[in-house]
């Protein structure tokens, strides 16, 4: 996720690597990526999920098992690593084509609406304002937790059919 363009931020590069998951309509954790995303990364970022998850749904057994649809990244999700992850903490994938982000309701709703209110919160910035690195991250992921996605989700049946009419490729809205 990146600044607008001309928004000071201190701190060198100008952007912050999040992972994140959606659950009952709303995202439901955002993790701040430090360093590269790969296996590494995605085995904290599963281990926070299984524990965020747990918090959410305590009536569910500890060897129940969790499905999420997640991108096909190699370097982070795909990874070997990351694939034992999965295995141990009891997570199946939903498997989605390749390039699709017409599936995933983070490409296709979350990122955007997360940008829409970010830039809405910069108007009243003065124009001055450097924003530190740290709280750009926390007023993102303030911003991402508030996020409601229930019509985005519900509309995956709507996009599932489009998807198949493309034969499995993009799509046009």
């Amino acid at each position: 996720m990146k600044p607008k363009k001309g928004q000071k931020i201190s701190t060198g590069q100008a952007s912050v690597a999040v992972v994140c998951a959606v659950s009952g309509g709303e995202v439901i954790l955002a993790q701040r990526v430090r360093g590269r995303w790969n296996g590494a990364a995605a085995v904290k970022f599963y281990n926070s999920l299984v524990k965020t998850l747990r918090r959410r749904y305590p009536k569910r057994s500890r060897l129940a098992r969790w499905t999420v649809l997640e991108d096909n990244d190699p370097s982070g999700f795909k990874n070997g690593v990351a694939r034992k992850a999965k295995k141990r903490l009891r997570i199946d994938v939903m498997e989605q084509p390749r390039r699709s982000p017409d599936l995933n309701v983070l490409d296709y709703f979350v990122w955007s609406r997360a940008q829409q209110r970010l830039r809405k919160q910069e108007k009243a910035f003065p124009e001055e304002y450097v924003e530190p690195r740290e709280e750009f991250w926390n007023r993102l992921r303030r911003t991402l937790l508030r996020v409601n996605c229930v019509k985005a989700v519900k509309d995956m049946k709507r996009r599932t059919r489009l998807l198949h009419e493309a034969s499995g490729g993009l799509f046009e809205e």
